[in-house]
């Protein structure tokens, strides 16, 4: 008698993340193709952050960040628009803040 084989088992989860995982998923990658100097790309970045921020709208992290990557990425109006969100969801939002300020100098 021959013995049957088990069907092996994915090494990945067949069902997608929850949404908290997916945000915080693209919210990583953003930041891995923004930062990383080995795989920078900030077009991916920047489109793996807005997508985290579609998720959690009022994340203020990833509107700091995301502003900083417009900038980076020569988008000024772009970049001052989400830091003004951030501080309209947290007037005490430093990092927001300063970044708005050095932008108007």
């Amino acid at each position: 008698m021959r013995a049957r084989r088990r069907k092996p088992r994915p090494l990945i989860a067949s069902r997608p993340p929850a949404q908290p995982e997916r945000r915080l998923i693209s919210s990583e990658l953003g930041l891995l193709y923004c930062a990383d100097d080995h795989v920078r790309d900030l077009q991916k970045g920047i489109s793996h952050l807005h997508r985290a921020l579609e998720l959690k709208p009022n994340d203020l992290e990833t509107m700091n960040n995301l502003g900083s990557y417009y900038l980076a990425d020569g988008n000024a109006n772009l970049a001052r628009d989400l830091w003004q969100r951030a501080l309209a969801v947290a007037p005490d939002h430093q990092a927001a803040r300063q970044n708005l300020k050095s932008l108007e100098k």
